[in-house]
């Protein structure tokens, strides 16, 4: 009797189960739409959600070297040059004909000497100078990292990059 109940209830699930699929030659439970194989350009399509679309090509960006310029790119530079990219000096000397601009950061000291060109007479540099503002010996300052910090400090890094490199 045991036995009996146990294969009525048996029969009884899996005959629940087997409404909404088939049993294919392989011996596997498929649903009946799952059945036969889609085909490209017939029979339902695929679901939305499962329809992965390519992604696009991903980009991927590669970090430029940082590109210490020497201090002497400076030399040559006009005024007007000058001030479009560092802005007002934090400090400017007049000593007629010349004049010294001097620009500040917390290491260093950055003075710029303009005189009249030769050719125009426009005031150019024709000298800089970088000293520390913090450091115990001119030996433990170095003037091309000072002077490229202070290019990076302004988001000047690229405004003489064209005319030379180390």
């Amino acid at each position: 009797m045991r036995l009996l109940i146990i294969y009525a209830a048996l029969a009884t699930f899996l005959s629940a189960c087997g409404s909404n699929s088939s049993v294919s030659n392989s011996g596997s439970i498929l649903p009946e739409k799952a059945s036969q194989p889609a085909v490209a350009g017939k029979g339902p399509a695929a679901p939305k959600a499962l329809v992965q679309k390519p992604s696009a090509t991903p980009t991927v960006e590669i970090a430029k070297p940082r590109i210490l310029l020497e201090p002497e790119i400076m030399i040559g530079q006009s005024v007007v040059d000058v001030r479009e990219v560092f802005g007002a000096p934090s400090l400017l000397r007049i000593d007629n004909p010349a004049e010294v601009w001097q620009y500040l950061v917390p290491e260093c000291a950055l003075h710029l000497f303009f005189y009249p060109d030769r050719t125009d007479g426009q005031l150019k540099v024709s000298h800089i100078s970088i000293n520390g503002r913090k450091r115990v010996t001119a030996s433990e300052l170095d003037p091309k990292l000072c002077f490229n910090n202070y290019l990076r400090e302004i988001g000047a890094e690229d405004a003489f990059a064209a005319s030379g490199t180390s």
